[in-house]
């Protein structure tokens, strides 16, 4: 392993829900209960979603969660956003009807709707991130970073889908391209140079982050040129402080952005919903993704940790890995599988998730591999494909950090 390589890391929300519980059910919980004092917009989302996905319908069941419903929200917006000509509104208004039970919602109930979810996120991350990792519920993945970064001899290249900054407690010492303004010190600055030419370890939140917000108006006092004409309209800044980027964000209202089919975009300092492409538009996010292509395809050794596999552009550019390096590559996946999954392996263990599926199979080059593991599956806790270059971890990620020498030698090999 060279020095001059990166080990690309990407990380899901099932890399920290050992340590803080926080699970999209749980999320969801919370979004239903905050934004009831918002109208019934979100009831009558739940119950129409429920109609259409429940249990009453076996052949697509499945509950709704926070990301459906911000979803189903924007969709909504579009609905409702007076539009002076055809041609710049969204297809589905033009060419589908509204259901019903939505034709009575208000511009006001959506926008309360859209702040209430952003807003509950951001404090649900919050509260744990804050707490940092010195609890003993948090030591195993500062422990696991802090391994890779002192055994490793090259740096990592973390993509980060989650909002917290659990990563950047562990390291210690990391780029995200954010830089310190000598006239603002309490907001950092992207920058582009900083971002692609560190020598440091990476860590790109490519779904934003909870310190990230738009900068205060205030921002151009005492410069000499006006950073509107030196950035992306609309660039995410970084505070040091939560609760002031909390302050900037719910009393800063910024108009709204449509994609290529004319739905409005709500802008804010992290991404959710199904409109995520869309939104990677904005800067640096937009960097963070056209990196994260250039490291997939650069770098040939991958450790994926607790990814559930349901983004599908994260899906396709994992399976250009794969074709970018074929025989030559290192594959870590870091995963769970329940223990009643495995004592009867009927199914492909990954069957709730099409693309993982598929994806572990190119690791094992074989699309049977977990059907010829059956007896491994059930008393082994790392599996490996047969010439060595994909590991299995099917016990989670705190289990993994507790074996994470293992995982290095896989790397090192």
């Amino acid at each position: 392993m060279r020095t001059d390589e990166r080990v690309v890391v990407l990380m899901g929300a099932g890399s920290v829900i050992d340590g803080t519980g926080v699970n999209t059910q749980a999320l969801t919980n919370r979004v239903i209960e905050a934004t009831n004092d918002c109208g019934n917009l979100v009831r009558t989302i739940c119950t129409e979603f429920r109609n259409i996905y429940g249990t009453g319908n076996p052949g697509a069941c499945r509950d709704i969660n926070f990301e459906d419903i911000y979803n189903i929200v924007e969709l909504l917006e579009g609905y409702r956003q007076n539009w002076p000509l055809a041609g710049y509104a969204p297809q589905e208004r033009v060419f589908a009807q509204l259901r019903p039970a939505f034709e009575s919602i208000t511009d006001s109930e959506i926008f309360s709707v859209q702040n209430a979810i952003i807003s509950v996120i951001n404090d649900e991350i919050y509260r744990y991130d804050a707490a940092g990792l010195n609890s003993a519920r948090g030591l195993y993945f500062r422990e696991f970073f802090a391994r890779l970064d002192q055994t490793l001899p090259c740096k990592l290249d973390v993509f980060n889908l989650n909002y917290d900054t659990w990563v950047e407690q562990s390291l210690l010492s990391y780029s995200d391209g954010f830089v310190v303004m000598p006239e603002q010190q309490d907001i950092m600055r992207f920058n582009i140079e900083e971002y692609l030419k560190t020598k440091k370890h990476r860590v790109s939140h490519l779904h934003g982050q909870i310190y990230f917000g738009f900068p205060p108006i205030s921002i151009n006092v005492g410069r000499e040129r006006n950073l509107n004409y030196e950035e992306p309209f609309d660039t995410l800044y970084k505070y040091k402080d939560y609760i002031k980027a909390k302050k900037i964000r719910e009393t800063t209202v910024h108009s709204r952005d449509n994609n290529q089919n004319g739905n409005p975009i709500y802008k804010t300092n992290i991404i959710t919903g199904m409109l995520k492409l869309d939104k990677l538009l904005r800067h640096p996010l937009d960097l963070y993704f056209g990196e994260l292509i250039h490291s997939l395809t650069t770098y040939n050794k991958l450790i994926v940790i607790g990814y559930g596999f349901f983004d599908l552009y994260i899906n396709q550019l994992l399976f250009l890995f794969n074709s970018a390096h074929l025989n030559d590559r290192k594959i870590v996946l870091i995963d769970y599988i329940s223990h009643n999954l495995l004592e009867d392996v009927i199914e492909h263990p990954f069957h709730t998730a099409q693309d993982k599926s598929a994806f572990s199979n190119l690791m094992f080059q074989d699309d049977y591999w977990w059907d010829r593991r059956r007896q491994t599956l059930r008393n082994e806790q790392f599996h490996y494909s047969d010439d060595r270059n994909a590991m299995l971890c099917v016990n989670g990620a705190e289990w993994a950090s507790d074996n994470v020498d293992e995982i290095i030698d896989f790397l090192r090999d």
